[in-house]
C-alpha cells in the first residue's frame, strides 16, 4: 500500500514501522499512518512552522529533507 501523503513510498507491512500521522492525533480521529520520510517531515513542519499539511492538500509533490513539502494541488 502507498502512504496516503506522498503517494511515492510504500507502507512497511509492520504497522510498527509506519508513522503515525500528526494530522489525526485528535480525540475521535481515525488513525491513519504514513510512511516514515512523510512521518519525520511532517515532525519538522509542526516544530519549525507550528503545523503541517492537512490531508486535504495531501498527495504531496515532494518531501525535502528539511521537512518542507509542496502540494500537488
Amino acid at each position: 500500500m502507498l502512504c496516503p501523503r506522498c503517494e511515492g513510498e510504500e507502507l512497511a507491512e509492520e504497522q510498527v514501522m509506519n508513522a503515525l500521522s500528526r494530522t489525526t492525533r485528535g480525540e475521535n480521529d481515525v488513525p491513519v499512518y504514513v510512511c516514515s520520510p512523510c512521518g519525520n517531515a511532517e515532525g519538522v513542519n509542526e516544530y519549525f512552522k507550528g503545523y503541517t499539511e492537512p490531508q486535504v492538500q495531501w498527495p504531496v509533490d515532494s518531501v525535502w529533507p528539511d521537512g518542507r513539502a509542496v502540494a500537488k494541488y
